[in-house]
């Protein structure tokens, strides 16, 4: 269980955890010094010492994930990240739930690495936290081992990470892999970043082909084939994320398309069809659409901790309700195969 900070900001200093000097000590020390025991008479299993927990949050507000390499000092918890564990930009926070003593100064050390995109270590870095056993106020420090990142503790329980101040980060068209995989990261779902969307141009292109009805002819007089079922049409994009446009992504888009363009940006349309062609008898037919799209490009400016995150040239393709689709019809003869082998009837298939 968790019991509430007496007062919000308290420094850990002489006052607060006997046997320390200050905060300081600690952080200048490699490995932080357990302060005086508990008061002379108190057995260490006695139920005088009762045990509660402070949570210390550890928030990565990087652009790179942050993994767990070890943890020392103390080490008496009622729960914590395990060594290892690895924490992704914006994902939420690991817990560590540092044990209270009554009349017992703990201190523990968290040391992280950062990690790039191929899971090597560009910076390491450590946090101080120490819990008062006296007052229940808590301490924290962030010391940079190696690397140019930056952080925060400020003798709170919440501790974050960041990237150097004022970092950018650009990712072109030209990468739209990279840039389908930051945009999923950081704005698909709510979390530590901000991300809005800038539109640039707005066209009018075609959708690719598709197959709304097939036909195979195997009969001995022609059939009709025919398109009434309707068409229904879904956005796509350069980025793939089509499948998860219905959240926080599709939103922004829309905001900003609409408050530039005038018009409502949709994932979807159903065009009416009413089409029909004759297939001769011993071929396949098929009848194809194309459906009239409305090209948003703009960038994406994504903003979390110390970094900026831009990606330039992201497009959304949605259909144009006030469009037409064109149709198409292809055929080509059954193989001897088909002809010997496939029902003798014309039978209709829709995709």
């Amino acid at each position: 269980m968790s019991i509430a900070t007496k007062a919000a900001g308290v420094l850990l200093a002489a006052t607060a955890l006997c046997g320390f000097a200050s905060l300081a000590s600690v952080a200048n020390a490699d490995t932080p010094t357990q302060a005086a025991g508990p008061t002379a008479g108190v057995d260490a299993g006695s139920p005088q010492k009762v045990q509660y927990s402070r949570g210390f949050h550890v928030t990565n507000l990087s652009s790179n994930p942050i993994k767990l390499l070890s943890v020392s000092g103390q080490n008496d918890w009622e729960g914590r990240a395990p060594d290892g564990s690895i924490l992704p930009p914006g994902a939420g926070y690991q817990d560590f739930e540092m044990t209270w003593i009554y009349q017992e100064d703990t201190f523990n050390t968290l040391n992280y690495a950062m990690l790039d995109g191929q899971g090597n270590t560009i910076a390491t870095f450590h946090y101080l936290i120490a819990v008062g056993g006296e007052t229940g106020s808590t301490g924290s420090q962030f010391h940079v081992d190696s690397g140019n990142i930056t952080g925060d503790a400020n003798n709170t329980t919440q501790l974050d990470v960041k990237d150097a101040a004022n970092t950018v980060r650009t990712i072109n068209g030209d990468q739209a892999q990279a840039q389908a995989q930051t945009l999923k990261q950081f704005c698909a779902s709510t979390n530590s970043a901000t991300c809005s969307f800038t539109p640039t141009s707005e066209t009018t292109v075609d959708g690719p082909s598709h197959v709304l009805v097939t036909e195979t002819n195997n009969g001995t007089a022609p059939a009709q084939l025919t398109a009434t079922n309707g068409d229904t049409v879904t956005s796509t994009d350069s980025v793939d994320i089509s499948a998860t446009l219905g959240g926080n992504i599709a939103g922004i888009v829309d905001a900003s398309v609409t408050g530039s363009y005038g018009h409502t940006w949709s994932t979807g349309h159903s065009f009416s069809t009413g089409v029909s062609n004759t297939v001769p008898a011993g071929y396949f037919g098929e009848i194809t659409a194309i459906a009239p799209m409305i090209r948003d490009t703009g960038n994406f400016t994504i903003s979390i901790g110390n970094t900026t995150i831009n990606l330039n040239g992201v497009y959304f393709d949605t259909p144009n309700p006030d469009g037409a689709e064109h149709f198409g019809y292809d055929q080509h003869p059954l193989t001897q195969q088909q002809l010997n082998t496939l029902p003798k009837a014309a039978v209709v298939t829709v995709p």
